[in-house]
């Protein structure tokens, strides 16, 4: 079932009941076990799509971010989340265990300048020609070990956060 919210955008509802998802919610259960078991029932031609930051960029869910970070005693983490102002620091968990599920599976990194954001504001912007730009980067290799793991994702999410701020600096 899609998640409430999404529901309420027309073209995501139709999409959403023709073509096979499943939304976890991260307010209860074992979010990476879920995540973990969705990435492991996907076939060879199919995809799992995670939002590691948990939820559209927004300045206070950025500021909740760093403070969960300083909360855990991850002051590297959160200097470099300090650093980021377009994108909001990584929850590295679900991410993780996708990956851990499928080893040989390719991860793909997306970012994207211009895309509307929240239900109202692809509505507002119809009359006008839009330009949406994106970057796909391949993923070569993982480190073995955890935390270089949880690193070289903030890596990634520090390499999108510049190439946002290259392409539109006055966004976030």
């Amino acid at each position: 079932m899609l998640h409430e919210a999404l529901r309420l955008d027309p073209l995501i509802d139709i999409l959403g009941h023709r073509l096979p998802n499943r939304f976890v919610d991260p307010r209860g259960g074992d979010t990476e076990v879920e995540i973990a078991a969705m990435a492991e029932a996907v076939d060879a031609d199919g995809a799992v799509l995670i939002f590691p930051e948990g939820a559209n960029f927004t300045a206070a869910r950025r500021a909740r971010g760093i403070e969960r970070l300083e909360r855990a005693g991850r002051e590297r983490q959160a200097a470099w989340a300090r650093q980021m102002r377009h994108v909001s620091a990584p929850r590295p968990g679900g991410t993780l265990a996708a990956i851990r599920a499928v080893p040989h599976a390719h991860v793909v990194v997306v970012g994207h300048v211009g895309m509307p954001v929240g239900f109202g504001e692809p509505w507002q912007r119809l009359p006008a020609e839009q330009t949406v730009e994106l970057r796909l980067w391949l993923v070569d290799e993982l480190p073995e070990l955890h935390e270089e793991q949880i690193d070289r994702l903030f890596g990634w999410w520090r390499a999108l956060d510049a190439w946002v701020e290259a392409r539109h600096p006055h966004a976030g």
